[in-house]
């Protein structure tokens, strides 16, 4: 038996520059694993890793900024695969 599987729509580009506070241009040069997280994605919890980026900007598109270092989150999920038997 499989885990649940979730289809998500694709990003809206136009929708995400319109409501974003701030675009930069810049470099990730840092990643750091922050651990397994529980996510809850339509009602079910789904594992993943927290991670933190650093990013180094080196221009500004929209919005303002004066810090030269963002940091940011995201999460990647987990992946089991069944075990053979």
């Amino acid at each position: 038996m499989y885990d649940l599987i979730i289809i998500t729509s694709p990003l809206d580009l136009r929708v995400l520059t319109t409501e974003a506070d701030l675009i930069v241009i810049g470099r990730v040069d840092a990643i750091d694993d922050k651990g397994p997280t529980i996510k809850d994605v339509a009602g079910q919890g789904v594992e993943a890793e927290r991670m933190v980026a650093t990013l180094n900007v080196n221009g500004l598109i929209k919005g303002q900024k004066n810090d030269r270092v963002l940091s940011f989150e995201f999460l990647i999920p987990s992946t089991h695969f069944p075990k053979a038997e």
